[in-house]
Order: structure tokens, then sequence, then C-alpha cells
């Protein structure tokens, strides 16, 4: 017997009504941690992990038809490239 077969009609019903799945990423699409490499007295380099699975996660997104996106109040450069890497044709950028 199929997983899928425990979900109601209900419910799928429902599923079924979603277009977009919008985000935050710090502690979303990350582990929630931001780390500051010092590289001079007044300068820091920011650097964020992002988990592979949320990669996966997307990727079965957009196979069921969804438009991704993310959001957040935290501009940096690492996430147009994770958008490049996972997202690229699907996403906008907007720091709020």
């Amino acid at each position: 017997m199929r997983n899928s077969s425990k979900i109601s009609l209900s419910l799928k019903k429902r599923a079924a009504q979603i277009k977009v799945l919008l985000m935050d990423v710090d502690g979303t699409m990350t582990d929630g941690g931001v780390t500051f490499l010092s590289q001079t007295e007044d300068v820091a380099l920011e650097i964020k992990t992002f988990d592979a699975h949320d990669g996966q996660g997307l990727t079965l997104a957009h196979i069921a038809g969804l438009r991704t996106g993310c959001i957040t109040g935290r501009q940096s450069s690492a996430l147009p490239s994770r958008i490049r890497d996972d997202l690229t044709g699907s996403a906008t950028t907007s720091w709020t």
C-alpha cells in the first residue's frame, strides 16, 4: 500500500491549490547560524551554511509545478549564489 493513500481527499484538494512556496532564508534554508570571519579590524566575512536537503526539496517542488522564492531581512552575497544553484529560473530575491 502506498503512503499517499493515507492522505485524505480533502487535504489533497487543499494542497493542489498551493502555487507558490515562499520562505525565509535564515533558519529556514540555513542552519540558523551566521559566522563572521575577521578579515581586518573593520571588515568581517559573513559565512552561511545551506542544507543540501533544501535543494532537493526545492527541486521536488519545481517538479510538482510550484514556483519558489525566498525573502530575507539580511542581505548576503551567498544568497544569490544559492538561488542560482537551486532555484534557477523560478526565484526572486527580495531584501526587506
